[in-house]
């Protein structure tokens, strides 16, 4: 039986909401445009799609200018990040070392295309991570994407971890059970939490018998 552990990334395996303030502000900068991305601001754009982050920090501009500039940042935030990395939570790479033995690892996120491979390749992850898919690359929502990771590996039974309430509701439309990163950006109303990373094998073991 082919058993994985799927990860959210942002908030679940790393922070990098540090690191993409300088992309961002110095491509609005070069744009012209009068807003100064802040860490709050960096925060609370964890989780949510370009959509969503347009409408919440660019509302004088219509949608679908604002998804393009959101888009044009990610797009700048991945080349930065792919030289400076972000901040991996502390012992994620033990960590996945040790269901590697026994579990396929995923990461599913609401992220634009690159962002998932540009902590892959800042953090060397590539032969740990089996699969990975994102909003960016095919349209869908997290847990069309969930669902999609699950069939193309031919996994019989999979748990998803990540930090949100959308994180939970993704794993739900899944039909996978949900892990709650309790150390991440959410507060998640949820019977099954870590409080570190390193919490996860302990939970697998229970979850994925």
């Amino acid at each position: 039986m082919k058993q994985a552990v799927l990860f959210d990334l942002d908030g679940t395996l790393w922070d990098a909401t540090r690191q993409i303030i300088p992309p961002w502000n110095q491509l609005l900068q070069e744009r012209g445009i009068d807003h100064v991305f802040t860490y709050e601001e960096s925060c609370s754009c964890m989780g949510k799609t370009v959509d969503q982050i347009a409408a919440m920090l660019f509302p004088q501009l219509n949608a679908e200018d604002g998804v393009q500039l959101v888009k044009d940042l990610c797009a700048a935030e991945v080349v930065s990040l792919e030289k400076t990395g972000g901040c991996p939570y502390p012992s994620l790479r033990e960590t996945l070392l040790k269901l590697k033995e026994t579990y396929f690892l995923g990461i599913i996120s609401n992220c634009e295309d690159g962002y998932i491979q540009a902590f892959l390749s800042a953090h060397d992850y590539w032969d740990i991570i089996d699969d990975f898919e994102c909003i960016g690359r095919t349209g869908r929502c997290k847990g069309d994407n969930i669902r999609l990771v699950i069939e193309r590996n031919d996994i019989d039974r999979a748990i998803y971890v990540g930090d949100t309430a959308s994180d939970q509701a993704a794993a739900q439309l899944a039909g996978i059970p949900f892990v709650h990163a309790a150390y991440g950006f959410g507060k998640v109303e949820s019977e099954q939490k870590l409080n570190c990373i390193a919490d996860i094998v302990e939970k697998a073991a229970e979850l994925l018998p």
